[in-house]
């Protein structure tokens, strides 16, 4: 029996970003030691993820030329509408209401 070889490659790496503001409630913000402690607790997963953190915009036209996942707060539509690659935009505030109408969204991303 033979497998293909969609079953035998390494899936691609997930590339994600987190933007964070610093004017923002601690609470929003998310370190590279809060992620350091879920990669521990989740290692299979974490470890298929590529993660990039930003403050205040200091790497995110870098990061989103790249990243196919964000989770941000609050959001910048121009840099998110012109992100290549990405798919998958979640927002750490407690309503997307500034957002809509969400025609500025490409369909790409969800």
């Amino acid at each position: 029996m033979t497998q293909s070889s969609s079953a035998t490659a390494s899936p691609a790496r997930l590339r994600l970003h987190l933007e964070n503001s610093r004017a923002r409630n601690p609470l929003f913000h998310m370190t590279r030691a809060a992620w350091d402690a879920a990669a521990e607790r989740h290692a299979g997963l974490s470890a298929q993820i590529d993660v990039s953190i930003g403050w205040d915009g200091d790497i995110i036209d870098t990061a989103l030329a790249e990243a196919h996942a964000m989770v941000a707060g609050p959001i910048n539509r121009q840099r998110i509408a012109s992100a290549p690659h990405l798919q998958w935009l979640h927002t750490t505030g407690a309503g997307v209401d500034h957002l809509v109408p969400m025609d500025w969204l490409p369909g790409h991303i969800t």
